[in-house]
């Protein structure tokens, strides 16, 4: 459920011309947000895919800014998330058949034809490429921020959660400023945000389940038959550089990976518009994408 603070903000993008979905699924209702693009006739959609304790909402620089050269804009809250139901004991494997569900569904009320693109970020990431490899015609690119899902060594992980773990504001603190580069101007209120969502019942239970979660595999990532562009920041401090060495190892034939020296874990906070002019360039590379028969016998 909603606090207060979260349904206001949904609220004021209410105002914007954005539309609430409760999409039912066998691990219970996801909600979704959309908005009607201002991209024309040919534009797709952009459906958003947010990271672990984030919801839809937050990604408000990214749906605003890409209604520009969109169909619709569509955010979607995972399982255990923002305004979508709490399992009580929720799974990845939940997370992900809900996903698929919610994101099928919402496109099909919007009677979006054409195969959308896909946008995740760290958890989100790894939930993006789950959805493109169970639904590839619906998929007409990817572009991933930090994705999350990569294969990691015992230490590794157990870094990772235990990064997740903030008894304190102060670890609270330590977590937010490894989000970014520099410390955040709002450092203050994003750890005690932080340290409140981190505390959920419901994330905590998906974090002591993050044992048993299927890490993505070289063949899967490399079997993605759509184009992709996957960025990773250089100054990362929340995944471990071998997810990194992972993406580059496992790139699909239409993917492109970009080092970005001065993204953090969550550059759409920081540097947003940036990242929003590298989403927009790789949606017009799209413009063409799939070739037409016709254009595959010529080759």
């Amino acid at each position: 459920m909603l606090d207060l603070f979260d349904k206001a903000h949904v609220n004021v993008l209410k105002l914007r011309g954005y539309r609430g979905h409760r999409i039912e699924t066998s691990a219970g209702q996801v909600h979704a947000i959309s908005a009607k693009g201002r991209g024309g006739r040919d534009a797709r959609a952009l459906v958003v895919i947010h990271g672990l304790a984030a919801a839809s909402h937050h990604y408000e620089g990214i749906l605003e800014g890409a209604r520009a050269f969109s169909s619709h804009v569509i955010g979607v809250d995972l399982l255990g998330h923002g305004g979508s139901d709490r399992p009580v004991v929720p799974s990845f494997a939940e997370l992900e058949r809900a996903l698929v569900t919610s994101i099928d569904s919402v496109l099909d009320r919007l009677g979006e034809k054409k195969p959308a693109i896909v946008f995740g970020n760290s958890l989100g990431g790894a939930a993006a490429i789950r959805y493109a490899s169970r639904r590839p015609e619906r998929v007409a690119g990817l572009f991933l921020v930090a994705p999350g899902g990569a294969p990691m060594s015992v230490q590794e992980r157990d870094a990772l959660l235990a990064s997740f773990t903030m008894g304190s504001q102060g670890e609270a603190l330590q977590f937010v400023d490894a989000l970014f580069l520099r410390p955040h101007p709002l450092r203050q209120a994003l750890a005690w945000g932080t340290r409140r969502r981190f505390t959920d019942p419901s994330i905590r239970a998906l974090l002591k389940a993050h044992a048993e979660v299927d890490v993505l595999t070289h063949d899967e990532v490399r079997g993605l038959p759509m184009p992709a562009r996957i960025i990773w920041g250089g100054a990362d401090r929340i995944l471990p550089e071998s997810g990194l060495r992972f993406f580059e190892q496992s790139l699909p034939p239409l993917a492109k990976l970009e080092v970005v020296p001065h993204y953090g874990h969550v550059p759409q906070f920081g540097h947003g518009p940036e990242l929003l002019d590298r989403l927009h360039r790789f949606v017009a590379s799209l413009a063409n994408w799939p070739p037409r028969p016709a254009t595959l016998e010529a080759r």
